[in-house]
């Protein structure tokens, strides 16, 4: 737990400063952005948190997994198309689709750094 949260930490402060390091040289990030950092640093440390309790029950851990699985793609399309409801005449198109792309982008940053820290941790123990 204690890796993935420093793992989520590290991957969220990266996210963070790229968006503020874009707003210095351009035009302002929208807060939108770096709520969506925090928005998946959240969801997946309580998944993190979830899996631990479950750790050395391999059924319950697999059914956990596919459960918190589940509903993170739930809330995460839940949070794009509130996204693009709230945002409508307000942005236009392009940023919609900036948006998008750096939503996905978060999606499999944080999907591949936390399921390669499982799989590790799996192999070392």
């Amino acid at each position: 737990m204690k890796k993935q949260l420093i793992g989520n930490a590290t991957l969220s402060l990266i996210f963070i400063s790229i968006c503020w390091f874009i707003s210095l040289m351009s035009t302002a990030v929208d807060l939108i952005y770096y709520l969506s950092v925090g928005f998946y640093f959240t969801l997946y440390t309580a998944q993190a948190a979830i899996l631990l309790i479950a750790k050395n029950q391999p059924s319950k851990f697999i059914i956990l997994y596919n459960m918190t699985s589940i509903l993170k793609m739930i809330f995460s399309a839940t949070f794009l198309v509130l996204y693009f409801l709230l945002s409508k005449g307000v942005h236009e198109t392009q940023e919609q689709i900036y948006f998008s792309l750096f939503f996905i982008m978060l999606y499999f940053s944080f999907l591949l750094l936390n399921a390669r820290q499982l799989f590790r941790r799996s192999h070392e123990e």
